[in-house]
């Protein structure tokens, strides 16, 4: 090996040893800037779901109150805060690539509308 660098120049003998040091060096942040990107997708998707589970809450409190005290205002908020979480999922579909969280979201999108319906059926029956 000392033979074969001696015909070099010292500048050639620097750039021969260091460039393999300097391509791991770049391939370890390439990596790195792949991996945050994949984990700030990820996070962003449990960041919606997080902000779908609070609207759920929400849905929930809207409904209880309406069942307690059916009126004219409890159902129109609950009704409303209904729709609002509906077009919160529709949203969080279109965002997420995953065929497996869509899934699961289309689920609670198809529930979060029955629950709709069966709320205005009950404020149909109520004014009947």
């Amino acid at each position: 090996m000392d033979r074969m660098l001696a015909r070099f120049r010292i500048q050639t003998k620097v750039v021969i040893l260091v460039l393999p040091l300097l391509m791991t060096i770049i391939a370890v942040g390439a990596t790195g800037l792949y991996a945050t990107g994949v984990l700030e997708a990820r996070l962003n998707v449990s960041n919606d779901v997080v902000r779908l589970l609070s609207g759920f809450k929400g849905v929930y409190a809207g409904i209880t109150t309406f069942l307690r005290e059916p009126n004219d205002a409890t159902f129109t908020h609950a009704s409303d805060i209904t729709t609002a979480q509906i077009s919160e999922i529709d949203r969080t579909v279109e965002e997420i690539p995953d065929a497996q969280d869509v899934a699961e979201l289309r689920k609670a999108q198809e529930a979060t509308r029955t629950i709709l319906s069966h709320v205005n059926e009950i404020w149909r029956i109520r004014q009947d």
